[in-house]
C-alpha cells in the first residue's frame, strides 16, 4: 500500500512511482489497484448517457456522488429492484 505517491509507470511485473518529496521507487507486483481519490463523475456519465439509443441508464456510485464501495453496490442493488 503506497499513499501520497504518483504512479509513473506500470510494467508487467512491477510499478514505478514518485513520492511527494520527489524520490522515486519501484515495487514488484502482479496486480495494481489505483485509488485516486473520491470525486463525483457526473459529467463523464452524462457524456456517455446517449451512446446507446433507446436504453435506460441509471446512475449510481461515484458518477453521482463520492461514496464507499458498499454504498455504490447498495445503490446499484436498489436500482435493480426497480427495473
Amino acid at each position: 500500500l503506497l499513499c501520497g505517491c504518483t504512479l509513473t509507470e506500470i510494467l508487467p511485473d512491477r510499478v514505478r512511482y514518485r513520492k511527494s518529496d520527489g524520490t522515486e521507487g519501484e515495487v514488484s507486483c502482479d496486480t495494481v489497484l489505483l485509488a485516486s481519490g473520491m470525486r463525483p463523475r457526473l459529467a463523464q456519465a452524462e457524456a456517455m448517457r446517449h451512446c446507446a439509443p433507446e436504453t435506460s441508464v441509471f446512475l449510481v456510485g461515484d458518477c453521482v456522488r463520492a461514496a464507499s464501495v458498499y454504498e455504490a453496490v447498495n445503490e446499484a442493488f436498489q436500482v435493480c429492484l426497480h427495473i
